[in-house]
């Protein structure tokens, strides 16, 4: 009997089409595979980097159509490295469906691959695709023939509704619209309406929300190392000088380091469970975007996809990703060559500069000058160890920095000289850093730069304050023409606090997670209180999970096509974590073993954490000197039996002891957070 068919299908494009509907099967072929016509089908494609088969079965899925494809045949070309039009790759398809070149069938709308399909010796056919084009007049704004992989967070796509509260723009000081109205449809904001403004007439029947709120830019989170954000404050033992000293502790490898890079990530479903917490967590304290989650799988790098913005992965023209560095730059020639390659290449360059007050911090800022590698797209974060000199040779040459001012006064007893800062004229953004050792949200952040520039004589403003953790993200990134503002066009990354009267900046900076009663990221409501997310329409894909903050009834819907974590609920990832590290070694057994339950999370096993903040303390260039106390207690560094996953909000657990035992801290920023909380 002669074998049945084989038919290959180009994915995006050719089979699946993007419209504003969302992703739909292309009409020219949606009969021929209904009919069988086809005979066996598979897939032959290309995908952006780092996603593959599991991403064109998700696809499929989400189209309706997994059941009319074989599902053993798919191939994604580019992950094998040899993309389309490579004639390998229409090799290795003929090899995988295990019939002749001659006997099988391509078909797409890329006449190039085509012509390589038939040059190759396929049969190959090309299949003309009308798109449909945005709803004007609103044009598409990817780059011409860019085909955007499904579920990315920053498709247009999304639901039509109506945001009605107090706006606080952040496009210029005093900008605030009082019983304003935000239009939001496919991900964009399309109209920023006055008081009795009329509403454009193609809105007439979309949803109003009364927010009872006041609505905000999302904030942006311009460092963070997301991966340790399960851990508790660490109790920092003495005061530090630079960034080369406290890694070595004991302390810290043995409750900060080795539960993370030795169990939580040693296991697909743990660091399934890690990411799902992480990035709720950042989300409960109203950020949209982080930088500073990185996975990977046998596939490749760079494919976490999920319900907030990742800076280093966008995979949108509009959106350019940027790139982290943060090791200190070793003074090696070919290092220095890959540094400036990657300066000139980046809109946004992250690198960890002068995180220190000695002059050991400082040389690394010198190394940079000396190597004409400071650029306006070097970003510097923390840059503690910089004089007013160095600031200003910063801002003459257009680069950026980033402010932890928490982890910096935890680790190094100071911070940043504002003054300094506000005279040099360098942007400014703020970031979290991490839970061992810096804040758990924006809000927490907000507060310890707020206390500290007060304690300074308030060199910066409430609303320079603000935009560091909105306007000033977006512009470092080169986003502002979408993000950190509310405008026409805008994306709608928006973040909604409780309340409508006083300052809208003051109530910003004061708000802590139970005043969250919003976050939306592209315009899909990602975050907040139960009443206010249902009220905005959903798809039918994921499930709104609800989550009791105290008293309050808040509420996530965390699904994202594509994401490799889509089956793993927050209740779930808890459940799961506190488990693992209730007992640390004995997780650890059940790795080496393979009997670690799952617990309900669906996840790949070779999802994979890829670790940004282990840093080689045997480097010959970190230069401190343990000491005879704790190279004695280094010499056998023992991870602890167990740790409490860390709280998800500022206060609860025995957060607060951890605060009073820190010893580089003044008393009046303890109770400042204290009675903040």
């Amino acid at each position: 009997m002669p074998a049945k068919p084989v038919s290959f299908l180009d994915l995006w494009g050719t089979l699946l089409l993007r419209t504003a509907r969302g992703v739909e099967v292309s009409p020219a072929l949606l009969t021929l595979l209904t009919q069988g016509v086809l005979g066996r089908v598979g897939i032959l494609c290309n995908l952006p980097e780092g996603q593959g088969v599991a991403q064109v079965r998700a696809a499929l899925a989400a189209a309706g159509i997994a059941a009319q494809v074989d599902s053993r045949i798919v191939i994604v070309a580019s992950a094998l490295g040899t993309p389309l039009p490579d004639r390998r790759a229409f090799a290795a398809a003929a090899a995988v469906a295990e019939v002749p070149l001659e006997d099988r069938l391509f078909l797409s709308a890329n006449q190039s691959y085509v012509i390589a399909a038939l040059a190759a010796g396929m049969r190959g056919a090309p299949v003309v695709i009308a798109p449909t084009p945005p709803p004007a007049p609103f044009p598409a704004v990817s780059a011409p023939g860019a085909v955007l992989a499904a579920g990315e967070i920053d498709e247009d796509r999304g639901p039509t509704y109506i945001l009605q509260g107090r706006i606080l723009t952040m496009r210029s000081p005093g900008e605030v619209i009082d019983a304003g109205r935000v239009v939001i449809k496919e991900g964009q904001i399309r109209a920023v309406l006055q008081p009795g403004e009329p509403l454009p007439e193609a809105f007439a029947a979309a949803p109003v929300i009364d927010t009872e709120g006041t609505i905000y830019p999302g904030l942006m989170d311009l460092h963070n190392h997301f991966v340790y954000n399960v851990l508790p404050l660490w109790v920092v033992p003495k005061r530090y000088t630079n960034r080369s000293q406290w890694p070595r502790h004991v302390e810290y490898k043995s409750s900060v380091s080795m539960p993370i890079k030795e169990v939580l990530t040693r296991s697909g479903i743990l660091a399934a469970a890690l990411l799902r917490y992480v990035e709720a967590k950042a989300l409960i304290g109203g950020a949209t975007t982080g930088q500073g989650i990185l996975t990977s799988t046998r596939a490749g790098r760079k494919v976490f996809y999920g319900a907030m913005r990742n800076v280093e992965v966008t995979k949108d023209d509009r959106l350019p990703e940027a790139g982290i560095h943060v090791p200190d730059l070793v003074t090696a020639e070919e290092q220095i060559e890959a540094f400036r390659n990657q300066l000139q290449s980046l809109t946004a360059y992250f690198y960890h500069l002068a995180e220190g007050t000695d002059n050991s911090a400082r040389q690394h800022f010198l190394n940079l000058r000396d190597n004409q590698l400071v650029a306006p797209s070097l970003v510097g974060i923390h840059a503690l160890g910089l004089n007013p000199g160095d600031l200003e040779y910063l801002a003459d040459r257009g680069a950026k920095i980033v402010w932890s001012p928490f982890s910096n006064l935890l680790l190094y007893g100071q911070t940043l000289d504002l003054r300094a800062v506000k005279a040099s004229g360098v942007p400014l953004s703020i970031g979290c850093d991490w839970s061992p050792s810096g804040s758990k949200n924006l809000l927490q952040e907000l507060k310890v730069a707020r206390f500290e520039n007060e304690r300074q004589g308030s060199p910066l403003t409430d609303f320079e304050l603000v935009a560091g953790v909105t306007s000033q993200p977006a512009a470092a990134l080169g986003w502002d023409k979408y993000l950190g503002v509310i405008k026409v066009r805008a994306m709608a990354d928006l973040l909604v606090l409780s309340g409508q009267t006083g300052d809208p900046l003051e109530q910003l900076l004061r708000a802590t997670e139970v005043n969250v009663r919003l976050v939306t990221v592209h315009g899909i409501p990602r975050y907040g209180d139960l009443e206010l997310l249902t009220a905005v329409p959903h798809g039918p894909k994921g499930q709104i999970e609800e989550w009791r903050m105290g008293e309050s009834r808040k509420a996530f819907y965390l699904y994202a096509d594509l994401s490799p974590i889509n089956a793993v609920s927050f209740a779930t990832a808890v459940e799961r974590l506190q488990d693992a590290m209730r007992d640390l070694p004995g997780t650890l057994e059940q790795i080496r073993q393979g009997t670690l339950a799952a617990v309900g999370i669906e996840a790949p096993e070779d999802l994979v954490i890829e670790l940004d903040n282990e840093l080689d303390t045997n480097d010959p260039f970190f230069t401190y000197d343990p000491g005879p106390e704790e190279a004695e207690l280094a010499a056998a560094v023992q991870m602890v039996d167990s740790l409490v996953l860390d709280e998800a909000v500022v206060g609860a657990g025995d957060y607060e002891e951890r605060l009073e035992k820190q010893p580089n801290i003044s008393a009046e920023l303890k109770r400042y957070l204290q009675q903040a909380y």
